[in-house]
């Protein structure tokens, strides 16, 4: 069966559940299965980008959880099921906007915690309600309470630290571990985004992710995704380092995120995602050089970051965080240029700078990873 028909076998099953439910005189028993079914649709939808669509059967997931787990004086089962379509719409939801994220992420937490003070637990249920504590964090830190997010982080810390602890070589456990800090890391102190300025806690967080990172790596130093994580780990620590003013750590991050993530995007030439962070990384480099008066280095970064983001804005013109990352190359090109002494390539590129400009509407600016 394919994507499509499995979706369309789905929204099907869903329909038809609806039909007999209404049939039998809505019973309280079958809104389990709808509550499940519901769920289960709006967990592919949402993983298709049709977020819309996927908000919209979440809600109606946890119409039908909630109706039924109060039916029930709270069967366990329903009520962990719940939780993770309160979880999911929260997640969901906060990604364009709605309200509806904060009441979603603060009752799957309720429900989670609810359930492990009535003994109805095991680790996976703990790591889930870690899950729960990081999905509030990023709601709550997008509706601008970054102190309130960063408490609901160190609550998945927690967490997330005594399951590593128990299992210290299940590589998975760990990953789980460094991804919680990295949101511990950029709640602190990092250049991007809102945070609390305490810059110097937000680098120690990042050096952690980045030792895990280097662990996972060590287990498996052929597994691609260990040594991706490690290049987004470091990327994301050089910007910690240089918002605490540790520049000359910062350029260390930077040039071995450079190695590592040039080598990933050779050995994955269609993998847009990797190719953007390439290009960022060399943009970041150039920042840079700029900063120590390095002219050249800073024009062998910034060609190789435009002609990556070129070539990918080329492919996909319509794309806004690809023009704005283009855009903001070209911003520094030109003084580059000038301080090298060409004089003529700066004012044609100032001109393509101009028509470009004219002709994309750059926006807001997206997390890069």
């Amino acid at each position: 069966m394919t994507f499509n028909g499995a979706l369309a076998s789905y929204r099907e099953s869903v329909r038809l559940l609806e039909d007999v439910w209404k049939r039998e005189g809505e019973p309280i028993a079958e809104r389990e299965n709808l509550l499940r079914a519901h769920n289960k649709l709006a967990t592919i939808l949402r993983n298709t980008n049709d977020t819309a669509g996927a908000v919209a059967h979440f809600k109606q997931a946890i119409a039908h959880g909630e109706a039924y787990v109060k039916g029930t004086n709270n069967d366990a089962e329903g009520l962990h099921e719940l939780a993770s379509a309160h979880d999911q719409l929260a997640r969901a939801s906060a990604s364009i906007g709605l309200d509806d994220a904060l009441v979603s992420a603060q009752r799957a937490v309720q429900i989670r915690e609810e359930l492990t003070f009535m003994g109805v637990t095991n680790r996976q249920r703990l790591a889930q309600l870690g899950s729960s504590y990081a999905t509030l964090g990023i709601v709550l830190n997008r509706k601008g309470k970054v102190e309130d997010g960063l408490k609901a982080f160190q609550q998945n810390v927690g967490i997330q630290e005594r399951l590593a602890t128990e299992s210290p070589d299940d590589a998975q456990r760990q990953r789980v571990l460094m991804i919680a800090q990295s949101h511990i890391g950029d709640t602190l102190g990092s250049q991007d985004g809102l945070h609390l300025g305490r810059t110097a806690e937000g680098a120690a967080a990042y050096t952690r992710v980045v030792e895990i990172a280097r662990w996972l790596v060590s287990v498996d130093p052929q597994d691609k995704k260990a040594r991706l994580d490690l290049g987004f780990a470091l990327l994301r620590a050089s910007t910690a380092y240089k918002t605490n003013k540790e520049r000359d750590k910062a350029l260390r991050s930077m040039e071995e995120a450079r190695r590592l993530l040039d080598d990933l995007a050779k050995a994955d030439p269609e993998n847009g995602r990797l190719a953007e962070n390439a290009a960022y990384v060399r943009y970041m480099l150039a920042e840079d050089a700029i900063v120590r008066e390095k002219w050249a280095v800073a024009l062998e970064h910034v060609q190789a970051a435009e002609t990556k983001l070129s070539a990918l804005a080329r492919k996909d013109p319509k794309d806004n965080d690809r023009a704005r990352m283009l855009l903001e190359c070209y911003v520094i090109y030109p003084r580059i240029l000038l301080k090298l002494g060409k004089t003529d390539d700066a004012r044609r590129l100032a001109e393509t700078i101009a028509a470009y400009q004219s002709v994309v509407k750059v926006g807001p600016p997206a997390e890069i990873i």
